[in-house]
């Protein structure tokens, strides 16, 4: 577990006179909590982890911002390691993010967005060589599905000298 409470101030512009006092400030607490266990050896294996965070943001109050977060979480990985120099990992992981704005006893708007995503990883040493490919499929609620594929070569030259190329298709969904 983890958790900081903490103010930050914020400066005033390098455009402000000197007579002007900055007045603008931050107030955060944040938190999380995380249970991880591992089972398996190096042939066969992974782990599950369930977790939450959380927080409480309250800005200068002429901005008026007060906010709380969470996030709950599973994730479920697993590998398996063959003799011939294989090795193929797949995960399952999805999470429940939800954040409320506090404006007032009766009034409180809450958005909420669940994503879960899968993915599965295979990688083969050949001698000096390791090649990889991989597939992640991710879905989210408000953005919908994302498919990202990806494919590496690892190629060792000589002692201390590596050869990498990869090719893959990223995203990140925007933040709640």
């Amino acid at each position: 577990g983890k958790y900081f409470d903490g103010v930050k101030h914020e400066p005033k512009r390098s455009t402000d006179p000197d007579t002007f006092v900055a007045t603008g400030w931050n107030h955060y607490q944040r938190g999380g909590l995380d249970l991880t266990g591992t089972l398996g050896s190096e042939a066969f294996g992974g782990f599950a982890k369930v977790y939450r965070t959380f927080g409480e943001h309250i800005f200068d109050p002429t901005d008026g911002w007060h906010s709380t977060d969470f996030t709950n979480g599973v994730t479920l990985h697993g590998h398996r390691r063959f003799s011939f120099g294989n090795l193929v990992q797949a995960g399952v992981e999805g999470s429940q993010l939800s954040g409320t704005w506090i404006k007032s006893d009766t009034n409180k708007p809450t958005w909420t967005r669940m994503q879960a995503g899968v993915f599965v990883q295979d990688e083969q040493k050949l001698g000096p060589v390791t090649a990889n490919a991989g597939l992640r499929l991710e879905y989210d609620n408000i953005g919908g599905p994302a498919l990202c594929p990806k494919a590496g070569v690892v190629g060792r030259i000589s002692t201390g000298t590596t050869v990498r190329a990869s090719v893959n298709r990223g995203f990140r969904y925007a933040p709640l």
